[in-house]
């Protein structure tokens, strides 16, 4: 399957299947009707693209099978994104004006934000990178997407003179994925947090970026 994939850089044109991505990789719909679980998987991809300087997307045939979002704190420029942050400004505003669902969707993703807040300080911080966000479809994962994404943006990390790198995942997500790519869990917390029916452990992973060889870069 690998042979037939092609990554590339993210276009303005993906933001449809990326939102969709989201949603279903989040299960958003699980817990909000579709308009609404729609317009928050929208928030998400708006608050990761408004944090990166960085984003790669996996594609066979045209289809959207995955992305990678990382920063690289030095390089960062919040002039680059300011598009971005409009346009998430004006959703969060939108979306607190919603009854129900749209407010209750705003202080999950506002407690998760404090919980990665809390293990980010656990953790002592240290490093110069961030993994910001990093999907698959479902119908894609096991076949080795998500490693060809995640190494495309540590490489380029390494190429910028990045050290290190850290993410945050949850049970919820396929975390045991970052041990078998060198990642070690510095922080964990468990939260149970609205809408969710149990107990959730939310992580803080890092990852020591060694510097490219001669003739790699």
């Amino acid at each position: 399957m690998n042979s037939m994939v092609a990554l590339r850089p993210l276009r303005k044109s993906d933001l449809p299947a990326l939102e969709r991505l989201v949603m279903l990789s989040w299960e958003y719909q699980r817990y909000y009707p579709r308009p609404m679980a729609a317009l928050l998987a929208r928030e998400f991809c708006y608050e990761c693209l408004a944090t990166q300087n960085f984003a790669q997307v996996a594609c066979r045939g045209g289809q959207l099978l995955g992305v990678v979002m990382g920063r690289w704190e030095a390089g960062f420029s919040p002039r680059a994104v300011r598009g971005w942050r409009l346009r998430r400004w004006l959703l969060h505003g939108a979306l607190g004006l919603l009854p129900g669902g749209g407010r209750r969707g705003l202080r999950l993703l506002a407690g998760v934000q404090q919980v990665d807040g809390q293990l980010l300080e656990e953790s002592g911080g240290g490093c110069d990178a961030e993994v910001v966000l990093l999907a698959v479809d479902h119908s894609a994962r096991g076949h080795g997407i998500g490693r060809m994404l995640l190494q495309s943006l540590e490489d380029w990390l390494r190429a910028q003179g990045a050290k290190s790198c850290y993410l945050f995942t949850d049970t919820t997500c396929s975390y045991r994925f970052y041990h078998a790519v060198g990642y070690q869990r510095a922080a964990e917390k468990p939260v149970r947090l609205p809408l969710w029916e149990k107990e959730v452990g939310f992580f803080l992973y890092r990852k020591e970026l060694a510097a490219p060889k001669k003739g790699h870069l």
